[in-house]
């Protein structure tokens, strides 16, 4: 047997995408980083890594000696870190909020134009129950007809296969077309 020639084996280097500063500064790859920068803001794990680290800072910068103190106790240098990080977090998580809005928009567009096809096929439904039932009261008037002796028995017969057919009709239609509903976002 020949050696195994997979994507797995040392002979065969893995080839990365190279991420360039002009994918990095594309839209939609920067909104994307920005949400999931935002996401994990939003969580128990930061705040409890983020607790860790100033109290970790502060233990540093108070019980080692002074020597081996980087930032003495008025802690300029934690002040200034927590300042930069406040000052790229905040537009970070409005761009984000902004890219769910825009989502919440585009959905609502959706839901709009659902509900009008579902207010349309309703009518429909309904003019067509509101013709069968016509249809069957007409029978029934016919039937009553008949057996006083005024109609005929085909008649009665055509009658109740229109409705037949009408009733069919209604369910076949009672289904809407799927095409409508798909709706372009933007």
């Amino acid at each position: 047997m020949g050696p195994k020639t997979s994507s797995n084996t040392l002979s065969v280097p893995k080839v990365r995408a190279r991420r360039t500063m002009a994918t990095f500064m594309d839209g939609e790859s920067f909104g994307t980083l920005s949400e999931r920068f935002a996401r994990y803001m939003g969580t128990s794990k930061f705040i409890v890594q983020m607790s860790v680290f100033i109290l970790v800072w502060f233990a540093w910068n108070t019980l080692t000696p002074k020597g081996f103190r980087f930032d003495p106790y008025t802690f300029t240098f934690l002040t200034l870190l927590l300042s930069l990080q406040a000052s790229y977090a905040a537009p970070l998580i409005l761009l984000a909020q902004n890219r769910q809005d825009d989502r919440d928009r585009s959905e609502a567009k959706i839901d709009r134009a659902r509900a009008e096809m579902d207010t349309e096929v309703n009518s429909h439904i309904a003019r067509e129950l509101s013709d069968v039932r016509n249809r069957l009261n007409d029978l029934t008037l016919d039937i009553s007809q008949q057996r006083s002796g005024k109609g005929s028995p085909k008649d009665v017969s055509k009658r109740l296969d229109r409705i037949e057919t009408a009733i069919a009709a209604l369910v076949a239609q009672s289904a809407p077309p799927t095409a409508k509903i798909a709706v372009k976002a933007r």
